[in-house]
């Protein structure tokens, strides 16, 4: 079904024409619409291709050559933006809008294990134990991942989600967020609003992260302001 599925999305988008190596002096470069999709099914079932070559009949070394080769970062992004600029144009997408109309979103990160040693790999005994790994960081809009970025584990997600949403290359874009409570900090209520994009959280312990990010005023109309901007400059929301 997954073959079949990725199958279909390359026929409609042709995303796979963007999973090409860097140089074009790689002859070896050049993989099949098989291969291609063999390791994106790999990947995507978190199988990777050594135990998917086990599980097929595709050749280990040929799966490796073409993940190294054709799945760099620059290709990747060309063909997720393929794909979400595409989807655009579904008639059925209109059936993901809020009651205004918007297009929401959504962002939070995702443990991945890695063998591979590089500086957005680290130890976290909170996310895998004695091993090393990395977090995947994506921005999810109606269902498609339309931005992303692999982060250090220690790394807090918040930084990095004001980059996520407004370097959002696609045509799929979003002016509501949410976020869960590893997605917040004191600033980015106030960044967000700046540019135009409604910070629509949710806090795994509210009362905690409300007091400590909000000043609150109930004798002047329940007025609330932001903690670290309450000299003068403060963001008023109702």
């Amino acid at each position: 079904m997954n073959i079949i599925a990725s199958g279909v999305v390359n026929t409609e988008t042709s995303f796979m024409d963007f999973l090409r190596p860097k140089s074009s002096r790689n002859k070896k470069g050049t993989a099949s619409i098989e291969n291609l999709l063999a390791c994106i099914i790999a990947n995507g079932t978190f199988q990777e291709i050594y135990n998917f070559s086990r599980s097929s009949n595709q050749q280990y070394k040929i799966l490796k050559r073409i993940e190294e080769h054709n799945f760099h970062e620059e290709a990747l992004y060309k063909a997720i933006d393929t794909i979400t600029s595409s989807a655009v144009h579904l008639p059925i997408l209109d059936e993901f809008r809020l009651s205004d109309g918007e297009f929401h979103g959504s962002a939070d990160g995702q443990c991945s294990k890695s063998m591979y040693n590089n500086t957005m790999v680290d130890y976290a005994a909170k996310y895998f134990g004695k091993k090393r790994g990395a977090i995947v960081y994506t921005l999810v809009t109606s269902h498609f991942a339309a931005n992303g970025r692999v982060i250090p584990p220690r790394s807090h997600e918040s930084h990095h989600l004001f980059d996520i949403i407004y370097n959002n290359s696609s045509q799929l874009k979003t002016n509501v967020i949410s976020t869960d409570t590893h997605g917040t900090n004191l600033f980015n209520h106030a960044i967000l609003n700046v540019f135009g994009y409604r910070f629509m959280l949710r806090y795994a312990h509210f009362k905690k992260r409300f007091l400590a990010e909000f000043n609150r005023n109930f004798d002047k109309d329940d007025m609330l302001s932001l903690a670290p901007l309450s000299s003068g400059r403060d963001f008023m929301m109702k």
